[in-house]
């Protein structure tokens, strides 16, 4: 089998195998908590090993099905304007316990006043996870992990995570981020995995334009130090303008798009702070490829985007746009909205360079005064 084929076969199958193995995970854990009747403490120790290999198989499906999409260019980031405080502290929640394996007890801090991250909340909760799970597999079976967020240089943020694991020498760390390599526990055995975790995370944070480190020694835990860009509105606008005017090389021109919402009504998902925030999520995985979802910097109930469109095209292909985002909407979270009239789209077809028309977006959207206020 030739080798886009076998990526192809590993990411359907990860990806058909993720439904009934969340099924299994479900079910044991209902059976393992006691929920459908009594156990012997045998019993429960049996369910604990099983739901521990379930969930294992479940992260090397996951991790599996990341590194395939990786690899055929199908794995895409939607990054916008990010709240670290928000992020982190919800992620807490979410892995601060794990059923049928070790406790993991987590802490977070964030700087005050911290500034917003440019990134996509999903891939880098995806690479705190990976953080965490790697965490404690090379801990004990108490597993304590702190989660500093700071500023870091002019244009950065930092995230650290330390644990209280076995540690590494230098040998394991200079191999630490290469594919496939799993390290050995105190014990001197691998505890298991494909080694696919941490290589996953340098990826996850240099496509974000950002980097990942590691400090470590024998028997004094590990910290991982992330860094990924702050949010700069103008910088972003001009750096997606020049990448999008290269792309078109001359047919079909970019467009910048601007929606304004109306109103909205229905059942927004809990971790979505406005209607605003919500249509942005769906617009990030409703665009083509060649498409850019532009930074939450427009006023408030705006949403921008960059599109590769024929000038003449450009209302019909907006329309067909604004369908669609309604049918998902409702479809996926009950939600309705209606547009206001959107102000004028700039098209690549009314200026001589990416420069002009990043300029002319900056001036309509007014953060040029912004970026000149923050140097």
């Amino acid at each position: 089998m030739e080798r886009a084929g076998l990526a192809a076969f590993l990411a359907n199958l990860s990806h058909d195998m993720r439904s009934p193995l969340t099924s299994l995970q479900e079910f044991v854990s209902i059976v393992h908590e006691g929920l459908a009747g009594p156990l012997t403490e045998t019993q429960r120790d049996y369910l604990t090993i099983a739901l521990r290999n379930a969930e294992t198989l479940a992260e090397m499906m996951n991790n599996l099905l990341v590194v395939t999409q990786m690899q055929q260019g199908t794995y895409r980031l939607h990054r916008r304007r990010v709240r670290l405080a928000d992020l982190l502290r919800r992620e807490a929640l979410e892995i601060g316990r794990k059923p049928g394996g070790k406790e993991v007890k987590i802490a977070v801090s964030v700087a005050p006043r911290l500034p917003d991250v440019y990134a996509d909340p999903d891939r880098i909760l995806e690479a705190m996870r990976n953080l965490v799970e790697n965490a404690a597999k090379y801990s004990g079976e108490s597993v304590a992990i702190e989660i500093e967020a700071r500023a870091g240089r002019r244009d950065e943020v930092e995230i650290h995570v330390r644990d209280n694991g076995f540690g590494m020498d230098k040998a394991t760390r200079s191999r630490l981020f290469v594919r496939s390599y799993r390290g050995k526990g105190a014990d001197g055995r691998s505890p298991g995995g494909l080694g696919l975790g941490l290589s996953i995370v340098r990826e996850i944070l240099e496509r974000h334009g950002g980097r990942i480190t590691v400090t470590s020694g024998l028997d004094v835990g590990t910290t991982f130090r992330l860094v990924l860009p702050r949010f700069d509105g103008p910088k972003i606008v001009r750096a997606e303008v020049r990448k999008a005017w290269k792309r078109s090389g001359g047919s079909g021109g970019v467009a910048a798009v601007q929606l304004r919402i109306g109103k909205a009504a229905g059942a927004l998902k809990p971790t979505c702070e406005s209607a605003s925030e919500e249509v942005r999520d769906v617009l990030g995985r409703s665009l083509e490829p060649g498409d850019a979802l532009l930074p939450d910097c427009a006023p408030e109930e705006a949403v921008c985007f960059l599109h590769h469109v024929e000038k003449s095209e450009l209302p019909a292909s907006v329309r067909r746009i604004l369908r669609g985002l309604e049918e998902r909407l409702l479809l996926q979270t009950g939600t309705t909205v209606v547009w206001k009239p959107a102000p004028r789209w700039f098209h690549s077809d009314e200026f001589n360079n990416p420069e002009e028309m990043a300029e002319t977006i900056l001036h309509r959207w007014g953060l040029l005064g912004e970026e000149r206020n923050a140097t």
